[in-house]
């Protein structure tokens, strides 16, 4: 299934590739890295499943894929700036924009 990748693809692409085939649900979260602790990504992972099987029914649960993938503090944007750990910890402390 996710075996060595030769064509240059990611495993992420691979598995939406493969959930899409299937038509089951995929669903990717994007954070920038070092914001939110494995227990968080845990807790995630859990609830966006249970959110599905909420829409889709129970059958969905042990087909529902979700990935959590962190993006370097500095490699995203949004409004032409860019988006660093600390920012969105400040963001989170309620400082910065609120």
């Amino acid at each position: 299934m996710l075996s060595a990748l030769t064509d240059g693809r990611t495993a992420t692409s691979v598995a939406a590739d493969e959930a899409k085939e299937n038509h089951v649900p995929f669903i990717n979260v994007k954070l920038i890295k070092d914001v939110f602790d494995d227990d968080q990504k845990s807790e995630m992972i859990q609830k966006l499943t249970e959110t599905m099987v909420g829409i889709e029914g129970e059958a969905m649960r042990q087909v529902t894929w979700v990935t959590v993938e962190e993006v370097d503090s500095g490699a995203w944007g949004i409004g032409g700036n860019v988006l660093t750990t600390q920012a969105v910890k400040d963001l989170q402390a309620g400082g910065v924009g609120s």
